[in-house]
């Protein structure tokens, strides 16, 4: 990692970014480096309107951005009073972890476990420099009662001494090298022994109790809050006995397993990432959404009886009041279902986007109106990306008349695929997912 605590070193990285800012034609940069202080975004900020969100997990140091993001759990918000200006957006807590999409998609593929056989993962990080997983092997050898899943890296320190051990095992044991697929791996697990860090909020988001090894300074805030909530239980020390006597208790007891399981989904359901996309493209566009309430039945017919607003939907005709009524009245009823959005400019209501359910499997169809007033302003793709972020599993199709040219390229340019002249489409976090 380059060594950037020296302003002059700041300056320098700063300009190279905004050259790259400008070739990219970006309007946002996220930051992950501790180095990038002030300086830096102050000559970012001079040369580029660019927004700057930032990741942290200190909460110890000044930084002038327009978003912060902290996973962290336990982690408040007032932790960043005076550290982060007054108007910036302070994300912070599980629920904003950027975890990879299969995670929340593997959460609800959990099988339990078969017969009496516990299986556990030991996940000391790829390179695991101290060996901890031999020691874990060596606390664990013989008991009929396991079946153990070594997951490391080729570049792991002891590599050549965690096959031999592997080899001699009595406990049925396997090794997994180089896999970028944790969460197909570690979802049919009843307990991981495992390192701090991101990788024990991917296990939260998975249901999975973990017996945690504190192997960095910086893992420690974690590690106490994740054990406070009650997910996982931290190793005193790294030695074979401190291993054996407490994972051995969890062992013998599914129920304080399933119990640790709980807690740990309740702490984080693996949808930090789009949260973080919503909390972005929000601050950037000043678009929001909110759920439609049984007072906006007006405004919304008001909408939908402006000039041409309905010039290229299925039905063209203005729906009268009472028609509206009706309609309205049964729309609200599902919204459990099918999710209703008011879209706010500042604040103010500026039209409406709406899921209705199909009759393919988890597929929702979009409908989406901005008042005239507000067209032309880039309100209807923010929306559009908006929703995508606020409902990221769905499958989501749009039917839009080849005529109306807008919004076929409001479409072209939110990420939905063209799959016919008048149909587009959008597969949500699964397809995010098959392509990594």
């Amino acid at each position: 990692m380059v060594d950037l605590d020296e302003a002059s070193e700041q300056t320098d990285d700063a300009i190279a970014s905004i050259a790259a800012v400008e070739r990219a034609g970006a309007d946002t940069v996220l930051l992950d480096h501790y180095g990038l202080t002030k300086a830096w975004t102050q000559k970012v900020r001079a040369h580029s309107q660019v927004l700057i969100a930032a990741f942290d997990d200190l909460a110890a140091d000044t930084r002038t951005v327009d978003v912060l993001i902290d996973g962290s759990p336990g982690r408040l918000a007032a932790d960043y009073q005076g550290l982060i200006p007054e108007q910036a957006v302070c994300l912070v807590g599980p629920a904003y972890a950027p975890l990879r999409p299969e995670f929340s998609l593997a959460r609800e593929a959990r099988r339990g476990a078969p017969n009496d056989i516990c299986r556990v993962a030991i996940s000391m990080g790829g390179v695991d420099p101290d060996g901890v997983t031999l020691t874990c092997l060596d606390a664990l050898d013989g008991r009929a009662d396991l079946d153990l899943t070594v997951i490391l890296s080729s570049d792991a320190a002891k590599l050549g001494a965690t096959k031999a051990r592997v080899a001699r095992m009595k406990t049925p044991t396997r090794l997994l090298l180089d896999r970028t697929d944790m969460a197909a791996v570690l979802k049919d697990m009843d307990l991981v022994i495992g390192a701090g860090g991101t990788s024990s909020l991917e296990r939260c988001a998975l249901g999975l109790p973990t017996v945690l090894a504190v192997l960095a300074d910086n893992q420690s805030f974690n590690a106490k809050q994740l054990a406070q909530a009650g997910a996982v239980a931290i190793l005193p020390d790294l030695s074979a006995e401190a291993i054996r006597q407490t994972v051995e208790p969890l062992l013998e007891d599914p129920d304080e397993r399933a119990r640790m399981g709980q807690n740990a989904a309740q702490l984080c359901d693996g949808l930090g990432a789009p949260r973080v996309g919503y909390a972005i493209v929000a601050q950037q566009s000043k678009v929001t959404l909110r759920p439609v309430t049984p007072n906006d039945m007006h405004v919304i017919h008001d909408w939908q009886s402006e000039p041409q607003a309905r010039q290229f939907s299925r039905n063209t005709t203005v729906p009268s009041i009472e028609e509206h009524s009706a309609w309205f009245k049964a729309r609200l009823a599902r919204l459990d279902r099918d999710p209703f959005h008011i879209i706010l400019h500042e604040g103010k209501p500026a039209g409406f986007i709406r899921l209705d359910h199909t009759d393919a499997p988890d597929t929702w169809e979009v409908s989406v109106l901005v008042s005239q007033t507000y067209q032309r302003r880039g309100i209807a793709r923010a929306a559009l990306s908006l929703l995508r972020l606020m409902h990221p599993k769905p499958n989501i199709v749009a039917e839009v008349d080849p005529r109306n040219t807008p919004s076929q390229r409001v479409f072209e340019t939110t990420g939905y695929r063209r799959m016919a002249p008048h149909r587009f489409r959008s597969a949500g976090w699964l397809e995010i997912a098959e392509k990594h």
